[in-house]
């Protein structure tokens, strides 16, 4: 299993319209190393992408902004616990697990 699991909206509040699938696995890949699996999913709100990786190399906080995102939800699967990273994370309230998406999971 993967250290990480890390869920990216599509939706981009700022322009209105999804981000794709292919600038948000860019952008990601700028800041996660060791990826295991991705997967694009559906969530109560939204199609996400889900990636299982090993390492954060770089900031999540530059992720969220760079794909204009209110925030990401990273759960860290070694200590069973989530967390919201972004500038507009407190918005969200605290991480939900009901919310995420794992890519081993429908």
């Amino acid at each position: 299993m993967s250290k990480y699991t890390i869920n990216i909206g599509l939706a981009n509040p700022v322009r209105g319209t999804d981000n794709s699938v292919e600038q948000t696995l860019l952008e990601a890949l700028k800041d996660i190393r060791g990826v295991r699996d991705v997967a694009v999913k559906t969530s109560y709100s939204e199609r996400t992408v889900v990636i299982d990786f090993d390492v954060i190399y770089g900031s999540l906080n530059r992720l969220s902004d760079a794909l204009e995102q209110d925030c990401v939800a990273v759960h860290d699967n070694d200590a069973g616990q989530g967390f919201l990273i972004g500038h507009n994370a407190h918005a969200w309230g605290e991480f939900n697990i009901d919310y995420f998406l794992f890519t081993f999971k429908e």
